[in-house]
Parts: structure tokens; sequence; C-alpha cells
């Protein structure tokens, strides 16, 4: 993945999920073609290279709002979709700070004024104390695990759109 990207130094890959930037491609476009507008629709993402990826993926369609957490505030949108971003075995002490941080959570979660999408690693989220609550007390048929060559979905293909509109 990170050959997508060439240009990103070791330290900002830490803060960059490709996989999670091509999953909420898929996502916006599917809602742009249902209908949705795109001022409608935003998305949010705790670390700013992550905002950044999404920013230049999203640069097209001018009327999806792409913010941090902290941007938010105060505002919101029909949608949120909400990349989560870290993914394995991440635990520097700024991902804990901010992971960590119920009210950043909460901010994010509460800017939906009807449909809330969180993208994100369950196994890496449930390290961090909001999010592993969240998630507990999340209804079973609210959470979708993505298969690769499953019901259409193909990472190659997902990521070779993202690598295409990243040049």
């Amino acid at each position: 993945l990170s050959s997508i990207n060439g240009e990103q130094n070791e330290k900002s890959k830490l803060y960059i999920n490709y996989c999670e930037v091509a999953i909420v491609l898929r996502i916006v476009e599917l809602l742009l073609e249902c209908g949705v507008s795109g001022s409608s629709i935003g998305i949010i993402a705790p670390y700013r290279d992550q905002v950044d990826a999404l920013k230049k993926i999203f640069a097209i369609h001018h009327a999806v709002e792409v913010n941090t957490v902290d941007q938010y505030q105060g505002r919101d949108k029909k949608i949120i979709i909400y990349s989560c971003t870290l993914s394995g075995e991440s635990t520097k002490i700024s991902e804990v700070e901010i992971l960590e941080d119920r009210r950043r959570l909460t901010v994010a979660i509460t800017r939906a004024k009807h449909k809330l999408i969180m993208v994100g690693d369950v196994n890496c989220l449930n390290k961090y104390t909001p999010f592993r609550d969240l998630v507990k007390n999340m209804n079973a048929m609210s959470k979708v695990q993505i298969k690769d060559e499953t019901l259409g979905f193909s990472w190659e293909m997902i990521l070779r759109h993202v690598s295409e509109k990243l040049k």
C-alpha cells in the first residue's frame, strides 16, 4: 500500500490507512449514485494525514466535506462517515491520547443528523476504551465485516481505484 503514495515519509504512513480511504471512497460513490447530495455528506478522521489523503481523493466532489474531528465540532451533516484510520498494532502515545479521548469520539459520532457510518479495524479499536464501549453496545446487525471477493467486493479493484485517484 505504501507504493500508492511513495512521497509519504515513514511517520505519516502510520496515520494514513489507504484501505479505509478506498472503502470511504466506494461508500461515497454509492451514496452519490443513489441520489444523496454531496453537500449532505461529511467525512471525519482523527488524524490530519488521513484527512489530507481523503481530501485529495474527494477534490472532485467539492460538496463532500472532509475534516478532522476537532474541525467538525459544532457542525453536522445528514450523513457522516468516520474513518477511524488505525489498524494493526498501533500503540504510539499520541494515538492513545487521541483515541482514548471520549469527547472526540462523542463529537465525531454526534455530527450525523440521519446516518453514521464508521469504517475501522474493530480488533485495533477495541484497544481504546471509548471505542470498545461503543462497539460493545452496537447491535450485531450494525457491524459489517468486509471479505475479499465476497458480495462483489474486491480489495485489488478498490485499491487500484484509489491509486488512480491519488496520481
